[in-house]
Order: C-alpha cells, then structure tokens, then sequence
C-alpha cells in the first residue's frame, strides 16, 4: 500500500501533527476503514484514544471478525476515512498490542500520515487592496502573530509576515484559536501551519495554513470570499482587455 504517489507536502510527519490529526478523527470520523494489502474485502473500526506521550493510539477490533483473524497474521494494515473533505490515510507497521479486556488494538503513530483536503483546490489572490488579514494564536503558547492574506482556497491560505517568523510558526504548528478578518467582518478558525519561506531581500516571511475542520456556515463563508475573490479578477481581466482593445480599435482608425 504505497502512499508515495500523492504529493509530499500532503503528508505529516512530526508527532505533534499526526497527534492532531488523530485526535480529529476520533472527534469527526466514528467509522475508519481497515485495508491489507492482497484482501479486497474493507474492515471498519474506530479510532477511540490518542496519547502524545506514549506516541501510540488504541483502535476498536475489526468488522467483520475476519479482519482481526488477517490482522494477527501479521499482514500491514492500512487505516483511513474521509470527513469534511479531508482524507487521513496511515500504513501501521511493527506490532499491534491487543488488549483482549477492552477489545482494543494499541499501535505506535505512524512514520507519516497523509493529510490530504479535498475542497476546492483553486487558489484565489487577494488584492492588497483588500482588508484581509490573519491574527494567529493558539492554545499552546502565549505568543501572537498578525499577518495579511497573499491568497485563499477552500482548504485553506497562504499569509506573509514582517520579520524572520517561520521557524515560532512551524515550532507552534497548532493555531486553534485564530481570527479571519476580512474588512469590518471576522470569522473564529483554526488553522495548522504548514511550509513558511523567508525572503531575505523583502524580510518578509510567507507562509501556509490550512484550515482545520470548519463548520459548513463558516465552510461556505470561506467559499463565497473566494468566489467574489475570483469574480473581482475577472471582472479586472475583462475590463483590461476591454481597453487592450479599444485602444487598437482607436490606433488602427
């Protein structure tokens, strides 16, 4: 079962974002499927407890009871569910413990756990005309950070900062309880970290987040920013091919 065909960004490897990721799917996906690799057939289970710690997480036996007979043998299990557009897909290697008095499996996190959004991809500029700006906190630190928006999706955002801050960016990761503000209205998210780059000659750092699950309210608010978003960039593209034209209707009279 080989992940390597998606995209490497679309994967997680520090503890602390496959801890998280984790902890979502035990909040938002009751049911994950279980795949070996060489059986057609797809088992469910559930993801019930993660420690970050222990750097493990326990699992509910398979159904079908087959799945538990397979999963003893020793074949590598491949877990992963779909909620709110987002698929999280991990292969578990090494020894599964089971706990018979809870019918419980506990496994090790995962090397890398793919996180990949399934929303809208299209990524809409934000004129720097526009108000539309980030106030990033989280839960873990104390620390804030402000920082305007250079575009905008469905799954998420790509911001940029006065200043060297990618590394306390990527060192915070969890952003849980941030603020879109976009002129006199804002919206309460929270957002994960994702590749942040420094521009020496602007000293200005930019940076992805993508959104952590959304209500479908505050999904469709983000959608409907990036629509008007993108109808702005079109309206702007007519109107200038507009004047492209009349000025050589004007040179060729």
């Amino acid at each position: 079962m080989d992940l390597e065909q998606d995209n490497s960004d679309n994967y997680l490897h520090s503890k602390e974002e496959i801890y998280r990721a984790i902890q979502r799917l035990i909040r938002y996906a009751p049911r994950v499927t279980a795949r070996f690799e060489g059986v057609d057939e797809a088992f469910a289970t559930a993801i019930t407890k993660v420690d970050l710690k222990s750097k493990a997480f326990a699992f509910d036996k398979l159904i079908p009871d087959a799945g538990n007979d397979i999963l003893k043998s020793g074949k590598q299990l491949q877990l992963s569910a779909d909620f709110r557009g987002i698929l999280v897909q991990m292969d578990l290697g090494g020894e599964l413990k089971y706990r018979s008095q809870n019918q419980e499996y506990i496994a090790k996190f995962p090397d890398k756990l793919l996180y990949l959004q399934r929303r809208n991809a299209y990524r809409a500029m934000v004129p720097r005309t526009y108000e539309v700006y980030c106030v990033f906190r989280s839960s873990e630190d104390e620390r804030l950070f402000k920082g305007r928006l250079q575009d905008i999706s469905g799954s998420g955002f790509k911001a940029y900062f006065k200043g060297r801050v990618g590394e306390h960016l990527k060192a915070i990761g969890n952003f849980d309880e941030s603020t879109l503000h976009v002129g006199d209205e804002s919206m309460d998210c929270g957002l994960d970290a994702r590749h942040a780059i420094y521009d020496e000659k602007k000293d200005m750092t930019f940076c992805g987040f993508s959104f952590q699950p959304l209500t479908g309210m505050k999904q469709r608010y983000v959608e409907q920013l990036v629509n008007q978003l993108q109808y702005e960039e079109q309206r702007k593209q007519r109107a200038k091919q507009e004047r492209e034209e009349e000025k050589e209707q004007q040179e060729s009279s």
